[in-house]
């Protein structure tokens, strides 16, 4: 699967990229949604409801961040799919493990790399 030189594997993976992106867009908007209505559609009454109203527009709007971030991930994946660079290792260049792809279909490390790195930005913090 790594190196995905099978069309109907190719074509398996753009379909779960495609359904994945479906599904985050769908989440952007109601993410959205929430922050573009007008306040007296909001009908915020007292300062305890603005305080409610307030903290659950930061949580969209954090939650909109990480969907953004997934979905710059996945044109990504996308694009490496194209080059046929999908399913390498950006660090070692070696195959990213299949299982490791058919849960993270945006990764860009093997777990060994991965692990390195998680641990070296540990360390650095």
């Amino acid at each position: 699967m790594p190196t995905l030189t099978d069309p109907v594997q190719a074509s398996q993976v753009r379909q779960r990229l495609a359904r994945r992106e479906a599904e985050l867009r769908s989440l952007l908007d109601a993410c959205t949604w929430g922050a573009i209505q007008p306040a007296d559609e909001r009908e915020v009454g007292d300062f305890k409801d603005m305080a409610v109203a307030e903290v659950q527009a930061t949580v969209d709007e954090a939650q909109a961040a990480h969907v953004v971030a997934e979905l710059h991930r996945l044109q990504a994946a996308r694009g490496r799919l194209e080059d046929g660079s999908y399913g390498f290792c950006q660090e070692c260049g070696d195959e990213i493990d299949p299982r490791r792809l058919t849960a993270l279909p945006t990764t860009t490390h093997c777990a060994s790399c991965q692990e390195w790195l998680e641990r070296r930005a540990a360390r650095s913090h």
